[in-house]
């Protein structure tokens, strides 16, 4: 498994992000003015691409440019990702301590690229900044968020705490089997086992991210739900609705009290409606019901 190509991974870790990152897009298109936080997930899925484009294309471009623009865009996309989970979740807070931490990643990144080119530091710096920041949307998902929200953000959070364990693994793999020379695509390597989990994992949080909207949109749509009927329920009113084939679906409880009918009685007998009313405004209440049908 280690004889994995290391540009072959990274080229399909490549696509794979496309295609997720246009996945996001448009659920981001779909749902931009019911919830807040989603552009900034289209923002990290677009930074993730940049990032990788410009790593595989190391050797093609400058191998500096390719090395600090690439790390450094997927540290800052996962501070925009924790950033629009923060808005999604209603729970934002400011982002200063990782701005902060993101400007010593690229000094540490800079210093080991050009001062003392180190390629285990470097690859120990950005597992490091991953782990970190991985973990703030793990503790965001599970810990934070209210407890209303916390079933519908446990499967996301559980996905972030897989990225903390990878990250954390390989900070220790490379502790103690550095890899030797500046060659990162050399075969062989055992962080090809790394970089190929890192990719499922993109494609399992995607996933996951498209279930926590879907399911926080099921949760909205049931607390209107409940609103309403609350407010039908309640109503001294007597009222009916049909659905599109004519069916009679629902009776408002006052219906008992002002007819003596129930609402059951209604719905297993809709020809009471005809029955109730004064004579004189049966021809009415049949055209109405003709007219609903």
């Amino acid at each position: 498994m280690t004889s994995l190509d290391m540009r072959t991974i990274l080229f399909s870790h490549v696509i794979t992000d496309i295609v997720c990152a246009v996945f996001i897009s448009f659920l981001w298109y779909h749902n931009r003015n019911r919830f807040e936080g989603l552009f900034f997930w289209v923002i990290y899925y677009i930074m993730q691409v940049a990032a990788l484009i410009l790593i595989v294309m190391r050797g093609f471009v400058p191998v500096s440019f390719s090395i600090m623009t690439g790390n450094a865009l997927i540290i800052g996309g996962a501070i925009i990702l924790l950033m629009g989970l923060e808005r999604f979740v209603g729970k934002q807070g400011l982002q200063l301590h990782n701005i902060a931490f993101l400007v010593v990643f690229i000094f540490i990144h800079a210093y080991f690229s050009f001062y003392k080119p180190n390629l285990a530091a470097r690859s120990i710096n950005t597992s490091l900044g991953m782990l970190l920041l991985t973990f703030q949307c793990m503790w965001l998902l599970l810990r934070r968020v209210d407890r209303v929200m916390k079933p519908i953000t446990r499967g996301p959070g559980m996905v972030f705490a897989a990225y903390c364990a990878i990250s954390l693994f390989r900070i220790i793999l490379i502790l103690i089997h550095p890899q030797p020379g500046e060659e990162l695509f050399q075969p062989g390597t055992p962080d090809t086992l790394f970089i190929l989990s890192y990719q499922i994992l993109f494609v399992i949080k995607t996933y996951s991210l498209a279930l926590l909207v879907n399911r926080r949109l099921i949760g909205d749509v049931q607390t209107q739900e409940d609103c309403f009927r609350s407010m039908v329920e309640f109503t001294s009113d007597w009222d009916y609705w049909k659905g599109p084939d004519g069916k009679l679906l629902y009776v408002t409880p006052a219906s008992e009290n002002l007819t003596g009918y129930r609402p059951r009685d209604f719905i297993e007998d809709p020809e009471l409606l005809l029955k109730i009313v004064h004579p004189e405004d049966q021809a009415a209440v049949f055209e109405h019901m003709q007219e609903e049908l």
